[in-house]
């Protein structure tokens, strides 16, 4: 993967808007586009495969393991910004996020490429995840996550 003259950022201490006393908080921009899960479903499994690891590379490269949690976090708030050419349905929508939850998870033989962020992607931890679609000129794509640790908030 070529990442030569993106930008990846990555500022966890920041104070991203979100629940105020979240413990953790991270908003990064990864130059990747997100795929729906009829265009993933239409591609060879090993090309699958490789997007994902995509997906990890540009997320480990913005959100380095200084930057993350001690341990899996076991409740959080995920808010994410597609930005790409054209707008998904919303079911499509709301695909495009499932290699990025598969990615955040903790490593495992089903998860080869976890980063140990999340502890799993089950309702009871990550709720109900914001996915948000902007359109932008074509060739510009990227994805913004925001993550918040809010396992001590009612």
């Amino acid at each position: 993967m070529n990442l030569t003259g993106t930008e990846i950022t990555a500022d966890p201490g920041a104070t991203v808007p979100g629940p105020s006393g979240a413990l953790w908080s991270c908003d990064i921009h990864v130059p990747i586009q997100l795929l729906p899960i009829n265009v993933m479903l239409r591609k060879h499994w090993a090309a699958r495969k490789k997007y994902t690891a995509q997906i990890a590379w540009g997320i480990h490269f913005a959100l380095p393991p200084s930057k993350r949690p001690p341990t899996p976090l076991t409740k959080v708030r995920i808010h994410v910004e597609r930005h790409g050419a054209g707008k998904p349905d919303p079911d499509g929508l709301r695909s495009t996020i499932k290699p990025v939850l598969d990615v955040l998870q903790s490593r495992s033989r089903r998860h080869p490429y976890g980063l140990d962020v999340l502890v799993d992607d089950t309702e009871a931890v990550v709720g109900e995840p914001q996915v948000q679609a902007i359109k932008c000129a074509r060739g510009v794509y990227f994805f913004r996550l925001r993550v918040w640790d809010v396992s001590d908030l009612p």
